[in-house]
């Protein structure tokens, strides 16, 4: 989140949620995890295309704001216990 908050461009050599987030976000560039030729490739391709890292760049902000900032996840908080206290 602090590097997409940043609007800097991830390479994502994991899986699971937080490759999820990543794509979802169109935020970065997916990596096979522990390969490490496609890593120098994916570095080479962000260091050879500004409007690549700009718009990666671009897009973590604005999708960490519309859904992970805190006044967002504590209204969603605060609507799952209201719907918990008015559902008995």
């Amino acid at each position: 989140f602090e590097t997409m908050a940043m609007g800097r461009p991830i390479v994502m050599g994991v899986r699971g949620d937080a490759a999820d987030i990543v794509a979802a976000a169109e935020a970065g560039l997916p990596l096979t995890p522990d390969d490490a030729s496609e890593l120098a490739a994916l570095l080479i391709q962000l260091a050879d295309d500004e409007a690549l890292r700009r718009r990666l760049g671009q897009r973590g902000p604005a999708f960490v704001r519309e859904h992970y900032s805190r006044d967002r996840l504590a209204a969603r908080m605060l609507g799952l216990i209201e719907d918990v206290a008015t559902s008995e």
